[in-house]
């Protein structure tokens, strides 16, 4: 071989690998929160709507069909009645004033208080001498009451509210009990609520755990969050009643032992720390994959039609609330085995780098025949969901939280909020009416889960 033919072979081996890198690159511009993993916010302020204003409309209108009629009645004991009454006749101008009316007409307006003061109220700890020995004996105040003066539990779960539920920082809270109370707390005052509230709370993750292990099935999931300036996880174990979070530096620390059925996504210290439990894959993770290889694929736009349409099967039965029938199990079975087999077959006597989209793509095709159970479970059960849309919709407002706050600056800060989110998102997936159950925590260190309660009677 002359430097001629030595020159072009490396030109050649050069241009394969430019073509692969550009590849590699217009794919990743091409990943959107709609075909990978990407948040919503990364799309900008130019994204396509994902469906037409026709659907749009189409969805509006099913919503408002569906939705419960929320329309203002009037009540049979109003707080306040105003009496307007006429003072001289529209027709000769004889005054009324002393004549009493014979009829009405009620007119009811719903409307918020106006802006308040915060009530003031006084605990006198009474003092009485016992005739027979002389004895002082003072009166016992609330046990909340531990200070000459002291803000009350009442709001403190209105700080509580905002910090846990809404993500509102410090400053932000006070500028709001200002606005809404007309006094201005200090940020120690609210930290101090915020710890108080998190330190009950930490004493009932056990029982949350508990739940959570005894149910038939669970949600899991984790996303990244900075603690400390370094990176850590918080992770989130739930189901239809309880959530339960965590914080870690470890992406692996995943709750252990459990049996029942699972929804999670592919990450896999969840298979070597649960061996016993029946795991069910996400399939909208899945889809988002298949979306991102189509442009190179044949059989990832034919597999995405065949999830797409036993999504909608499963919608259908569960509606009946009944399982899918066996026939159609079978059916489904083998359109995903034959997609998944043929195209397996075909492009292993080639397989691709594993770096290239092709190597992606050819990646994931072994995975839907390796976990073809765990990715198919919720056609054999009918509590199986489709996707893992519950524990992530747990860990959305964990994104929320990082946006305002960039991170915690400490890690027993990070343990408090994931504490008191888990026991609210608990209480709030139970029907609870927050803030008087918040207020009452803080008055008796007790926290009233209504499930629980339900329970005991």
């Amino acid at each position: 071989m002359d430097i001629r033919d030595k020159i072009i072979e490396d030109q050649a081996r050069t241009i394969e690998r430019l073509e692969s890198e550009i590849q590699r690159l217009k794919h990743m511009l091409g990943l959107n929160s709609k075909n990978s993993s990407k948040p919503p916010s990364s799309d900008g302020l130019g994204k396509k709507n994902a469906i037409s204003k026709s659907q749009i409309v189409k969805k509006a209108k099913l919503k408002k069909k569906k939705s419960k009629p929320n329309t203002l009645k009037q009540v049979s004991n109003p707080d306040l009645i105003i009496s307007h009454e006429p003072n001289n006749c529209n027709n000769c101008g004889e005054g009324l004033s002393s004549i009493p009316s014979d009829k009405h007409e009620k007119r009811q307006v719903f409307d918020l208080p106006e802006v308040q003061r915060l009530i003031v109220s006084e605990h006198r700890l009474c003092r009485k001498i016992c005739p027979c020995c002389s004895n002082k004996n003072y009166g016992k105040a609330p046990v909340y009451v531990t200070g000459h003066t002291q803000y009350g539990p009442n709001l403190g779960a209105v700080c509580i509210y905002f910090y846990n539920v809404h993500m509102l920082p410090y400053e932000r809270i006070a500028e709001m009990i200002e606005a809404l109370y007309g006094q201005r707390l200090s940020e120690q005052i609210i930290i101090n609520y915020i710890n108080e509230y998190g330190n009950i709370s930490e004493s009932y993750q056990d029982i949350i755990e508990e739940n959570i292990r005894e149910s038939e099935l669970a949600h899991h999931d984790e996303t990244g969050f900075r603690a400390l300036g370094k990176l850590h996880w918080i992770l989130t174990s739930g189901n239809e009643l309880w959530s339960k979070y965590w914080i870690s530096k470890k992406r692996g620390e995943v709750m252990k032992g459990l049996t029942n059925f699972m929804v999670r996504d592919c990450f896999k210290p969840y298979d070597s720390y649960n061996p016993e439990a029946t795991t069910s894959l996400c399939n909208a993770h899945i889809l988002r994959e298949l979306d991102s290889i189509k442009d190179v694929s044949e059989w990832s736009r034919k597999m995405h039609k065949l999830l797409i349409l036993l999504c909608m099967v499963k919608n259908r039965y569960l509606a009946k609330d009944c399982e899918i029938p066996i026939n159609l199990q079978k059916i489904a079975i083998h359109r995903y085995e034959k997609i998944v087999r043929n195209t397996y077959h075909i492009i292993n006597k080639n397989p691709p780098k594993t770096k290239t989209i092709e190597g992606k793509a050819f990646a994931l095709l072994k995975r839907l025949i390796t976990r073809k159970d765990d990715i198919l479970r919720f056609l054999y059960h009918k509590i199986v969901p489709f996707t893992n849309n519950l524990a992530e919709r747990d860990l959305r407002m964990m994104k929320v939280k990082q946006k305002i706050s960039g991170c915690f600056r400490t890690l027993s800060g990070a343990k408090v909020f994931c504490s008191a989110r888990g026991v609210i998102k608990s209480l709030v997936k139970q029907n609870a009416k927050i803030l008087p159950t918040i207020s009452e925590s803080l008055k008796n260190g007790k926290i009233n889960f209504p499930i629980l309660a339900t329970a005991a009677l």
